[in-house]
């Protein structure tokens, strides 16, 4: 498959590199729109606006639609897109593996680029009880800690979370992202989009692995965002389970729930939200993504997705965790129809989809 970016220069000239399997194949300066193979305009063609593989030049980040969207009680917001560095380096405190954890291996986290070309929009905070209940009945759902309507859903498999946002899709009229076969526990999905194709799906969905390290960053380097910029975590606070200060000065508590501010789950929404006013992006409940979990490639990606996999990533850390598990490049995996009270989601769509 060709990744490409297509660099519009006025008035009818461009810029045009193809990337095959990660290698530079064509690069063509300044040639004019009509002269382009149609099968490569085809994959890059000029629309007006970003398409899967595609960068306009005007600055480094874009949004595409700035407009705030909402469905129910779930309100969406623009993230803008830009090249970032996924993972975190090597000596970043809190990557080593927890000494009493049954995941004897350190978190998968090498470094690399990602390229999102597509920008979206992303749900300000986890899918909560009210919400997802409105759409989805279930006797079953464990022995939840947290009831109110406006606690995060809690029990979720990735086939659930899956189902629910093609439900969202059939509300708004839009296409659904993945085939969903049965119903509650039962419930089995598979993406109707292969690898990197799930960012041209019009409906809702789960945001990528990539889309959701981005919008946690919210332009962030550093291990957790923070309002002055970022910060790292002090050593010997990452399995200490006390209100710490970050390396900023930052009060760990005033951003994420974990186990030194809560012993349960919380209503969303209450702690500061991040630059791109998302909330509880660090802590309350793990976040399904939609990729399958895997471990990183070497060299820079376009729309990084994962290979499909039994297993799906988790992101953003729980209620009951220590701080280790807050830092934005943190990840955990499971089984896609595994269940537990601090596994849960947030939803995403393309921004050229939202009204």
């Amino acid at each position: 498959m060709y990744h490409c970016i297509l660099e519009v220069y006025p008035p009818q000239t461009v810029q045009l590199t193809v990337i095959f399997l990660g290698t530079l194949v064509i690069q063509l300066d300044k040639i004019d729109v009509m002269n382009i193979f149609s099968s490569l305009f085809l994959a890059c063609q000029n629309t007006g606006s970003p398409e899967f593989g595609v960068a306009q030049t005007e600055s480094t980040t874009t949004v595409q639609n700035s407009n705030t969207y909402s469905v129910g009680d779930l309100e969406f917001v623009p993230i803008p897109i830009e090249t970032f560095t996924m993972g975190s380096p090597e000596d970043q405190n809190g990557r080593q593996p927890h000494p009493e954890s049954d995941q004897s291996v350190e978190s998968d986290e090498s470094q690399f680029q990602v390229t999102l070309t597509t920008p979206y929009h992303l749900s300000t905070t986890e899918v909560t009880r009210g919400m997802f209940f409105a759409y989805i009945e279930d006797d079953e759902m464990g022995s939840a800690n947290c009831l109110e309507d406006a606690c995060p859903v809690q029990f979720i498999t990735w086939h659930m979370a899956a189902q629910f946002t093609n439900m969202l899709s059939d509300t708004e009229g839009l296409a659904q992202c993945y085939n969903c076969s049965g119903s509650g526990r039962d419930v089995e999905c598979e993406s109707n989009f292969d690898g990197g194709q799930i960012y041209r799906c019009p409906g809702f969905r789960l945001p990528s692995e990539a889309e959701w390290e981005f919008a946690a960053r919210s332009g962030t380097e550093y291990a957790i965002w923070t309002p002055n910029g970022g910060a790292e975590l002090p050593s010997g606070i990452e399995f200490e389970c006390d209100d710490h200060t970050l390396s900023d000065g930052t009060y760990l508590s005033t951003l994420a729930w974990f186990c030194g501010s809560t012993d349960q789950a919380m209503p969303v929404g209450q702690l500061l939200a991040n630059d791109y006013g998302l909330y509880d992006m660090s802590g309350n409940v793990w976040e399904w993504v939609h990729d399958g979990y895997g471990e990183y490639p070497e060299s820079a990606v376009i729309n990084y997705v994962s290979a499909p996999s039994g297993e799906h990533s988790l992101r953003g850390g729980r209620w009951g965790n220590e701080p280790y598990a807050l830092r934005v490049a943190q990840r955990i995996h499971a089984e896609a129809d595994f269940w537990d009270g601090n596994y849960g989601f947030r939803v995403a769509i393309r921004s050229n989809a939202v009204p």
